[in-house]
């Protein structure tokens, strides 16, 4: 489904890109509209709303007797630079850094901000790390890397109690019982003085603001910085392509993890960037979990909702039979973006009509690409309503460099919004970005319509992720698992299996009453369509546990790790590929061997 030329007019007034052909057979895709000036550091905003808007709340959460707690905007600056003395007094700086394991919160948000102010990187961790012996493997090569001053804790972690040690840094709790010597919150307290307030001032765009770690699903995690400039010009892009974005009141309902940047930069950031109101929800689309957002949602109408296709599937099942929660979801909705893996269409289709229903319109459903690297927002849709795969165009300021890999096209980015590079890791840093400064991101894309690259372009699967059959064909996962969950809508996620077979397998998720014969029909039906050995699918396994987000087989956005699946899962590879599968098996075709 497209837009209208009006409503992509009155939606989106930079949708153009230039093309500039290269001679190894790229392309180079840009915005031929300049990028608008960006705030020198990511607390200027605190500063502005502070004045400007002192008593618009900035953050909500939830307190103990279930009603929101609201902290305004000048509150909201006066603590952070009380965190800020206390940051400067315990000796950290843009050599040492913050850390904190320390889930979505009021108090987290601030503190943040607190070492941001005075120029120390912020360093936001999952918690989740801290619960387990593989976590805290992990751990320890982050402390070694990160080398921080100070790690804040929600409570203490006797699972990571011999690593916090080691770490040489002071170690902070925010409640709870822990040993003697742990600081407090109420530790942090140091007079606001001249020297702060200089400090403060002193701030650049290119000192570090943060250090956001990769999900290191092979391995150590990776500290990638984001200077301050970095930060603040992806804001930047995102209301220069998007202004519907900037209502007033602005108001976002979200659960993204602050430990990765779609959910910390774009989410949370551009709320703060826009003086809006970002509550903080304390749900995810896990069972248990999903009924504190729909209450959040009922109670809270969002004027914008950011999340990922995990979370609007599950939605969309609760709204289709919850008049109140998609009244409320849609009444003031401007528009939907999704992005870490492809939408069903199924799911695209339900929550569009739902939309129309509650208001009689088209809400806008949009997407977009990027990395941790590049902010995250690089491309961004503007004229599509969120058909599955495609990407957008670049944002103002962003060149997207198409640069043959094979039989694809790697995208390669250059941007305002680009790290310099690794914490404490040139030889990485050197490796990841191209003779001319375009960072190699992995992935692959195409533009839908070379005769129209306005059109935007489509995602066309990670180059790591894609493998080989024992054919020697390549499997190209991420365009081969957009096309089954929209061939099939039985299931709820699946990975894609596995290197060096003669044929494809899937394990995939699915409810429990799921009807076999539809999902077979469907399996069928893909089959036939897309008959290669590199495409059909020959056995299908349906798992009883779930994917764990604690063991890394889903990341910090909500989407499935493939790799870390078939790594955990060696025994339900073992039975899909049986030389005699066993009853549980479905094989393609039908009673196939």
């Amino acid at each position: 489904m497209d837009m209208t030329d009006t409503q992509a007019s009155e939606y989106f007034p930079h949708n153009k890109v230039d093309v500039i052909p290269q001679a190894d057979g790229g392309l180079i895709l840009r915005s031929p509209v300049p990028l608008r000036a960006f705030d020198t550091a990511v607390c200027d905003r605190l500063w502005r709303w502070s004045t400007d808007r002192p008593d618009t709340a900035f953050l909500a959460e939830r307190g103990t007797d279930g009603a929101w707690q609201k902290v305004t905007y000048a509150q909201a600056a006066d603590q952070v630079r009380g965190f800020a003395a206390g940051f400067m007094a315990l000796g950290l700086g843009q050599d040492v850094p913050f850390l904190t394991l320390c889930a979505n919160s009021t108090a987290h948000a601030l503190l943040g901000f607190g070492a941001m102010a005075i120029g120390a990187p912020y360093v936001p961790v999952t918690p989740a790390y801290a619960q387990s012996a593989q976590g805290v493997e992990k751990l320890r090569g982050i402390f070694a890397q990160i080398r921080p001053g100070l790690i804040v804790l929600d409570a203490w972690a006797p699972a990571a109690a011999e690593a916090l040690a080691a770490s040489g840094a002071r170690i902070m709790v925010l409640s709870g019982d822990a040993p003697e010597g742990t600081l407090r919150l109420d530790d942090l307290t140091a007079p606001i003085t001249p020297e702060l307030e200089a400090r403060i001032a002193a701030v650049r765009p290119e000192d570090v603001a943060k250090i956001m770690m990769t999900s290191g699903s092979t391995g150590t995690p990776k500290g990638v910085i984001h200077t301050h400039g970095l930060i603040t010009s992806n804001w930047e892009m995102v209301i220069q392509m998007w202004p519907f974005m900037d209502t007033d009141p602005m108001v976002m309902v979200d659960w993204l993890p602050w430990s990765h940047c779609f959910g910390a930069n774009t989410n949370m950031g551009t709320t703060y960037h826009l003086g809006g109101t970002f509550h903080i929800d304390k749900g995810r689309p896990l069972p248990g979990e999903l009924e504190t957002t729909i209450r959040n949602l009922t109670e809270v109408s969002p004027t914008v909702y950011l999340g990922v296709p995990s979370a609007l599937t599950a939605l969309a099942a609760a709204m289709e039979t919850d008049t109140a929660l998609s009244d409320s979801f849609f009444r003031r909705l401007n528009a939907i973006f999704f992005a870490g893996a492809g939408m069903p269409t199924e799911t695209f289709d339900r929550i569009a009509a739902l939309g129309r229903e509650a208001t009689g319109r088209d809400i806008p459903i949009l997407s977009g690409w990027g990395a941790t690297e590049t902010g995250p927002n690089t491309t961004l849709v503007t004229r599509h309503l969120g058909a599955p795969g495609n990407i957008g165009i670049p944002a103002p300021g962003v060149e997207v460099k198409l640069t043959p890999s094979g039989d694809k096209m790697e995208m390669r980015v250059r941007s305002p919004s680009l790290t310099p590079g690794y914490w404490r890791e040139p030889e990485l840093t050197a490796a990841s970005f191209d003779e001319d400064g375009f960072y190699m991101s992995g992935d692959a894309g195409r533009l839908e319509n070379p005769d129209r690259p306005e059109d935007g372009l489509l995602f066309d699967g990670r180059l790591s992720e894609d493998f080989k059959l024992d054919t020697g064909s390549w499997v190209s996962v991420g365009p081969l698992r957009n096309q089954l969950l929209t061939a099939a809508p039985e299931i709820d996620d699946l990975v894609i299996c596995e290197p060096n077979r003669s044929y494809l397998g899937l394990l995939i998720w699915a409810a429990p009453d799921i009807d076999r014969a539809a999902l077979s029909a469907a399996i069928e039906g893909h089959n036939a369509a897309n008959p290669g050995r590199s495409s059909a699918i020959r056995r299908v396994l349906i798992e009883t546990a779930p994917p764990d987000p604690d063991a890394g087989e889903i990341n910090a956005k909500g989407t499935i790790n493939q790799r870390r699946v078939m790594q955990l899962r060696a025994d339900r590879l073992k039975r899909l590929f049986a030389e005699t599968p066993d009853s549980e098996v479905l094989l393609f075709p039908r009673g196939a061997k």
